[in-house]
């Protein structure tokens, strides 16, 4: 039992060492003299789903698309694995899937705007059984979780909606 508890508290203590170690960050150094104020710094009209450290994504790719305009391109591709000792009935103890395999496309200017994501995706839960990534789509929420249509009238009126697929 003390050897136990002593792994118990180890491990916990490993833990937020690694966390602590794993999210500091360095400030970024601040190039203009004190007494000056900065303009905040505009927000992204349509953004890409956040990704935290160490991992960065890629700045999109940007090009002209015609009579739609100036047209950015993103995408994220990952997989995984596991192994499980104690399967529920019915699963398999060792899984492998395309976890996230996704495409955005955004355009973010001009009186029509719209951002879409489309892709393959899988959400695996602690303690439930391991879905795989064709059966995650067709019952969650399809190829096109997100998709948005939004019209800018004017510098400040603007009208946005999901659009369902």
């Amino acid at each position: 039992m003390r050897l136990r508890n002593f792994v118990f508290v180890g491990t916990f203590a490993l833990c937020l060492a690694l966390a602590s170690v794993c999210s500091a960050q360095n400030a970024p150094a601040d190039p203009k003299p004190a007494n000056q104020t900065a303009a905040p710094a505009p927000l992204a009209p349509l953004s890409q789903p956040a990704i935290t450290g160490p991992l960065s994504g890629l700045p999109p790719a940007n090009f002209d698309a015609g009579p739609l305009g100036k047209i950015s391109v993103n995408g994220i591709l990952s997989g995984g694995g596991m192994v499980q000792g104690n399967a529920v009935p019915g699963d398999n103890k060792t899984q492998a899937a395309l976890h996230n395999g996704q495409v955005f496309i955004q355009k973010a200017d001009g009186p029509v705007q719209f951002y879409l994501q489309a892709g393959a995706y899988n959400l695996p839960s602690l303690a439930t059984p391991f879905l795989e990534t064709d059966k995650t789509i067709s019952n969650f929420y399809g190829p096109v979780p997100v998709a948005f249509l939004k019209f800018q009238a004017g510098k400040n009126t603007s009208s946005s909606a999901p659009f369902p697929l």
